[in-house]
């Protein structure tokens, strides 16, 4: 979550980020750094048991500023299923983005980019696909592409050079 974030221009005046309340903690973690680092102001939105009331609170916190909305199709604190396709439709008509965290979704039940349309998706591997720690993935809608994805630090690995070996796979 945090690559498809920094990949915004953060540095532009009166950034907004919306997050849902009922997001992981290291999603509030990487909005209070960004607050701090680069002034990006993070709202939250009510993470209502009543759908009508987590919506109308989720259009309420929208405003222009708004550059990017953050849901997880899994609520982090109570594992209830999350609208997120109704939070990607109320976005999309105002033109913001929407990346959506899918790491307690994958593996538990189909998860479709199609229907979602999400913009940004997110899933862990060690959760519900029951693979190693530290293995994920990232889809990016084509409209975005990959030039702002670039890695902040590129290991030295042998996979087919002749560089010094630091890590052993």
């Amino acid at each position: 979550m945090q690559k498809i974030i920094r990949s915004f221009s953060l540095g532009e005046k009166n950034f907004e980020l919306v997050v849902s309340s009922l997001e992981h903690v290291s999603t509030f973690s990487i909005c209070r750094e960004l607050s701090d680092r680069y002034g990006v102001k993070s709202k939250q939105w009510k993470g209502d048991t009543d759908e009508s009331i987590f919506l109308e609170s989720f259009q309420d916190a929208l405003s222009e500023s708004t550059k990017l909305v953050v849901v997880s199709q899994i609520a982090s604190p109570d594992g209830r299923l999350l609208p997120v396709e109704r939070v990607v439709n109320i976005a999309k008509e105002k033109g913001i983005p929407v990346a959506v965290d899918a790491a307690q979704s994958i593996g538990q039940f189909p998860v479709d980019i199609k229907d979602i349309k999400c913009d940004f998706l997110v899933g862990s591997g060690h959760k519900w696909l029951l693979g190693p720690m530290g293995i994920g993935f990232l889809y990016v809608n084509n409209e975005y592409g990959f030039s702002n994805f670039r890695p902040e630090f590129i290991p030295e690995l042998s996979c087919g050079t002749k560089k010094k070996i630091l890590y052993h796979l």
